[in-house]
């Protein structure tokens, strides 16, 4: 069996189904877990932006500047709930997707073309993650100690208040602890989706 399985292109994930979990850009498999997934919950729509309140607002972001990392903490579950979800964007903002603050993801090792800058790299904008029709690459599962944060850069001549919208699924969750189950996750005999939490170590080249 593939260790890493196509992640399903069916949607939203169901009660009872296992999932295979790497906390964070590891390079080994240290603190890998199997989760199965309980009762569940839609989650409603959540908008972090311009008509949220206090310190949930992006506000105006002026002309040609950046917005450094907001962190969505209301996106951190209890220790016992997962969240699984997909976003969309409102407004000409570029979103750089962080967890929760201090690791980017989306982007590559490094950008070795001249005049490079991080702008250029792994963002999400309202064409690739529309908002309302929720784009499958935008789809991340988060858990108390990884949930998402965003740099956000307006490359337009004016002021803009973007807005990102969440839509997704709440999950109580328990951890596998019997031996012959992860047997039989890990020989194929039983389905589940591979999720990667945290990304992947980015490398310098050499």
């Amino acid at each position: 069996m593939n260790d890493f399985p196509v992640f399903p292109k069916s949607g939203l994930a169901n009660t009872g189904e296992f999932l295979r979990v790497i906390p964070s850009f590891q390079n080994t498999r240290e603190g890998e877990k199997w989760i199965q997934l309980g009762d569940s919950e839609i989650l409603t729509k959540y908008i972090f932006g311009k008509t949220a309140v206090d310190i949930y607002s992006f506000g105006q972001i002026g002309a040609e500047s950046d917005l450094d990392v907001q962190v969505v903490t209301d996106l951190q579950p209890a220790n016992e709930h997962m969240y699984q979800t997909r976003f969309g964007i409102f407004g000409a903002g570029h979103f750089y997707l962080y967890i929760p603050s201090t690791v980017s993801l989306g982007g590559m090792d490094s950008r070795q073309t001249l005049g490079s800058s991080w702008r250029e790299l792994g963002y999400f904008d309202q064409w690739n993650a529309p908002a309302y029709n929720f784009s499958p690459q935008t789809e991340r599962w988060y858990d108390k100690d990884h949930y998402p944060g965003f740099k956000i850069y307006n490359p337009t001549k004016s002021p803009i208040s973007p807005e990102i919208i969440f839509v997704g699924k709440m999950f109580e969750v328990k951890e596998v602890a019997d031996n012959q189950v992860i047997s039989a996750l890990e020989s194929g005999r039983i389905p589940y989706r591979y999720v990667n939490m945290g990304g992947i170590k980015k490398i310098s080249p050499r």
